[in-house]
């Protein structure tokens, strides 16, 4: 914690230096800064971490974007979706879209192959492209799809009829 203190004094001198509140590790084995502001929280990401420890980067959020239906026909989740992704990123510019993954939801290897439709997931970094996104919709080969917003966190594995 006091080398990262140290590299943030470094790096910001002409305004007051955020201060470190607590640190947490996480599960996914990263680390976690608290700070007492978000304007604090958006100075430290212009930070060139390298400096403290090498390798540290900056984890940006993910923000996800579901959609319902999509025929297997439109998007097969056997094929390549790299090449899926940049045709939606191209078909919704509009939106300024960028796609950092496109998966579906289940996992691959557990979907029915015999199924008609999936439901998709796209991720993003940019926050105004995803609420872009959940507003108008989502253009695939031009056909306009609803979507929601990804909550993995609400998604319940528990029976509603034997709980």
């Amino acid at each position: 914690m006091e080398r990262c203190q140290e590299a943030i004094k470094a790096a910001i001198t002409n305004k007051p230096t955020p201060i470190i509140r607590g640190v947490q590790k996480l599960p996914s084995k990263d680390i976690r800064f608290r700070y007492d502001m978000e304007e604090e929280a958006q100075q430290l990401r212009q930070i060139d971490w390298t400096k403290a420890y090498t390798g540290l980067t900056i984890r940006k959020p993910k923000y996800g974007i579901v959609i319902h239906g999509i025929p297997s026909e439109e998007i097969d989740p056997s094929d390549n979706m790299e090449y899926q992704a940049k045709e939606i990123e191209h078909q919704n510019e509009d939106k300024q879209l960028k796609i950092i993954n496109l998966r579906t939801i289940k996992q691959t290897d557990k979907l029915n192959p015999a199924a008609r439709h999936n439901s998709f997931i796209i991720q993003t970094h940019d926050t105004e492209a995803a609420d872009k996104c959940l507003k108008k919709g989502v253009y695939i080969n031009y056909r306009l799809y609803p979507t929601e917003k990804h909550t993995p966190q609400y998604q319940i594995t528990q029976c509603y009829k034997c709980q």
